[in-house]
């Protein structure tokens, strides 16, 4: 496969809670991380995600780009797109695996649901199981990897690659106007950071070398009116998602997330 490590180069990874820098939290927003090697396949699905034995009752949820969840065709009826894990102990019919919360009997697996690589999605840990976590596993793309906003102004994406990136990793196309990278807390809403002597959202938006900031092309704070700190250095961690806000009128934009190696 062109772009990728061999099999035997693969980089098992764990995401949820424990080590997506959601110590205690219920909600986190993660990515996929990996592309398979199996088969045909081009893209991650919900069967490559395996919960540990602790992910009981928890779930995963797909957002639309306002933030609600989507909705999908099941028994006649239009249900939530939100996934929860059968064992063979809990005797699906169609065997182990992602099931939706509204099969209440685990009649139709949902393992073949593609995750398009970097694509973003909530995971929903049940209170109780503060050992939950999901492994993930695949092949680590060797060439950058191009994300479009073409379809929608807000985007649930994130850091596609197994190792930590920075802010300033993330490269905009010239399209990239006034859109930005807001990062979200595990109850969704905009976390605050300290700058020019008070608290404002983790949102930052692109300044080029014709911007004038006075430290140079990157990232800065919306906060930041006149582009004093460069926020080049932020650190995304591996399989960290965040949500894309892209200017109405800019339908070309792009970011660009580097390689992991």
């Amino acid at each position: 496969m062109n772009g990728l490590l061999s099999a035997t180069s693969l980089l098992p990874y764990i995401v949820g809670y424990q080590n997506k820098g959601f110590d205690n939290a219920q909600y986190n927003i993660a990515a996929a991380t990996f592309i398979p090697v199996q088969g045909d396949k081009d893209e991650m699905t919900l069967g490559d995600l395996v919960p540990n034995d602790e992910f009981v009752n928890s779930r995963i949820t797909f957002m639309t780009p306002g933030g609600a969840t989507p909705r999908v065709s099941f028994g006649g009826k239009q249900v939530a797109q939100s996934y929860i894990y059968w064992r063979e102990d809990d005797e699906p019919e169609e065997g182990a695996g992602w099931y939706l919360v509204a099969d209440e009997d685990g009649e139709v697996n949902q393992n073949a649901v593609n995750i398009p690589f970097g694509t973003g999605f909530l995971v929903y840990r049940n209170g109780s199981e503060t050992d939950a976590n999901i492994v993930l596993s695949g092949a680590v793309s060797t060439d950058p990897i191009t994300k479009s906003f073409a379809n929608a102004q807000y985007n649930i994406c994130g850091n596609c690659s197994p190792v930590d990136l920075t802010l300033g990793d993330l490269t905009p196309n010239e399209d990239f106007v006034n859109s930005r990278v807001t990062f979200m807390t595990a109850g969704g809403a905009t976390p605050r950071v300290s700058f020019g002597g008070k608290q404002v959202a983790q949102s930052y938006i692109y300044w080029r070398e014709d911007d004038e900031p006075e430290e140079g092309a990157g990232w800065y704070l919306v906060a930041d009116e006149d582009g004093e700190v460069n926020q080049n250095d932020l650190v995304i961690g591996a399989g960290q998602g965040f949500l894309v806000y892209r200017n109405g009128s800019e339908t070309d934009a792009t970011i660009t997330i580097p390689a992991a190696l």
